[in-house]
């Protein structure tokens, strides 16, 4: 039997949680980091992190199923990672 699929708005992840990307806040954190390094898709950190998460400076060279990370300054803006030149 054919079942129709109609979009209900955010999908919850892990944990239960709902998650958009905030309106007020950007990838950058609002101007405070300038270059960008790499962009990771890990739309599940939701449930730990939030929304969005300045996370701050991290040296971690994988996570998440990605590798050869460059060290930098991690900022989460769901569903991204976004990784910024030190």
């Amino acid at each position: 039997m054919y079942q129709r699929q109609v979009a209900q708005g955010p999908s919850p992840v892990a944990g239960g949680a709902y998650c958009r990307p905030p309106a007020n806040t950007s990838a950058n954190a609002n101007g405070k980091y300038r270059v960008l390094a790499r962009r990771l898709h890990v739309p599940g950190d939701c449930a730990t992190y939030g929304s969005f998460k300045d996370y701050g400076p991290c040296r971690a060279t994988s996570y998440a199923g990605h590798t050869n990370l460059p060290a930098g300054y991690w900022v989460y803006r769901y569903p991204y990672w976004f990784l910024w030149q030190t």
